[in-house]
């Protein structure tokens, strides 16, 4: 079974991105370390696709909603990143 809600990692980054899942150090307990580095590297793939994909300045909502997305990836990127550097700590 997989511990991705959604799925796949994937399907995971996009509903983070769509403001549908907000990731917290509780919900990565379960994630393995394997698992926590398949999200963020998707994490990752993910922000850089969308900081190449900038909508037109001229619209204004577009653009809001283009950078919310950005933030919710990076800030759910650094969540997974404690959650690795912690996680051996842990055992």
């Amino acid at each position: 079974m997989s511990s991705f809600i959604g799925g796949s990692p994937f399907a995971m980054v996009r509903d983070i991105s769509e403001g549908y899942i907000l990731l917290s150090a509780p919900k990565l307990k379960r994630f393995s370390i394997q698992d926590l580095q398949r999200l963020r590297e998707e994490l990752e793939k993910v922000t850089r696709t969308m900081r190449g994909q900038m909508p037109d300045s001229s619209d204004t909502a577009k653009l809001q909603s283009h950078q919310r997305k950005l933030m919710r990836l990076v800030s759910a990127s650094r969540v997974v990143q404690q959650e690795m550097t912690a996680k051996p700590r842990r055992g």
